[in-house]
């Protein structure tokens, strides 16, 4: 770890021994750095990727040392049916990490699986301890959308700087792995502005649209719609040019049904809904459309294909599915052995996994 990393996760430590719950925001800003970071740092070290990760790990067990979280039958929604499901949850994990740690010979591989199986969990307690009410959450929200927004934002600035710029490059350009999709008759690559891919790139500004379409409709005073409706669109046209075309329908998704929840439970507020979602949409997608011939043109020309691919994307899901049941033998690769930091265990995911990894059942 470079010696800013240790000092900032330093800084964070000492500020959870104070406030746990204001320690676990600066979280959100690593999670920034991190990518950053990686990138101005020779060979791009891989330890970066899972830097916000140990200090949110290290945020947590403060707060457990300090006896400030819920037990975990918190979790469990007080309901003996629901408490049987986790322990049968939490029993196939472990042995899913069995059945990695025996496949693979390498302890790292059932590590990280505990992470991504076992985060969630841990979510939901840090959760339950942290939100005390409706105020709490909004800060949370929207100190989310005061850091990740600026830096989705750089994306916009990847085609046209990242050549002399390097902290504008996708981190595949330092590792060897860059990322190019090749569609619509050519060859593009997927922007990532500072974030580490373009991937991330679209997660985080997906997640701050609906964070801050959220925060514009539980606020007492909507008087800020044109704003709101303009952020959004920059943030679909941020994943516009990542060309991850998934996380528009991510964002489809989440807006209907968003939609109708507010149409059902609070009167007035669908109509709101519908014209920020409409209106963000369109002038997103108006804004890369000036100019037919342009570059941008060609990442809305691939974005525009997601929903009518939709069908054969479920089809190609169960095929890949069934494959992945087949070499396996029926009993799964283990947990952890198709993440994406496999490779650095020594673990090569292409010859695991088969391309299967994404629709494990």
């Amino acid at each position: 770890m470079t010696p800013l990393a240790g000092a900032i996760t330093l800084a964070i430590a000492l500020l959870a021994l104070a406030d746990w719950r204001r320690a676990l925001l600066g979280v959100i800003i690593v999670g920034v750095l991190q990518d950053a970071l990686r990138k101005l740092t020779p060979a791009a070290p891989a330890f970066y990727i899972v830097w916000a990760t140990a200090v949110y790990l290290a945020v947590i067990a403060i707060a457990m040392l300090s006896r400030s979280l819920p037990p975990l039958r918190s979790i469990y929604l007080h309901d003996h049916s629901v408490r049987n499901a986790w322990i049968a949850f939490f029993i196939l994990i472990a042995l899913q990490m069995l059945n990695a740690l025996v496949r693979t010979g390498n302890p790292i591989v059932p590590l990280f699986g505990a992470v991504f199986y076992l985060g969630p969990p841990v979510a939901m307690l840090v959760a339950v301890g942290y939100f005390s009410g409706e105020r709490q959450l909004r800060r949370f929200l929207g100190f989310y959308v005061l850091i990740f927004l600026p830096a989705c934002l750089t994306v916009y600035l990847s085609p046209s700087f990242q050549d002399a710029w390097p902290v504008l490059r996708d981190v595949g350009t330092f590792t060897r792995s860059q990322l190019y999709i090749y569609d619509v008759g050519t060859i593009l690559e997927s922007y990532s502005g500072i974030l580490r891919t373009g991937e991330i790139a679209a997660w985080h500004a997906a997640t701050a649209a609906i964070f801050l379409v959220t925060l514009f409709l539980t606020a007492r005073r909507r008087r800020h719609w044109l704003i709101t409706t303009m952020i959004v669109a920059l943030m679909i046209g941020v994943i516009v040019l990542t060309g991850r075309r998934k996380m528009l329908m991510a964002l489809s998704v989440f807006f209907v049904v968003q939609w109708a929840l507010l149409a059902w439970l609070r009167k007035g507020m669908g109509k709101i809904a519908v014209v920020i979602i409409l209106v963000g949409t369109l002038s997103s997608y108006s804004l890369t459309l000036l100019e037919p011939t342009s570059e941008a043109n060609l990442y809305v020309q691939r974005s525009s294909t997601v929903f009518g691919e939709a069908t054969g994307r479920v089809g190609l899901a169960l095929d890949l599915m069934k494959w992945a049941f087949i070499r396996s033998g029926g009993l799964g690769l283990g947990a952890g052995s198709s993440a994406q930091g496999a490779r650095y265990a020594g673990v090569e995911q292409s010859k695991q996994a088969g391309g299967s990894s994404e629709a494990g059942l």
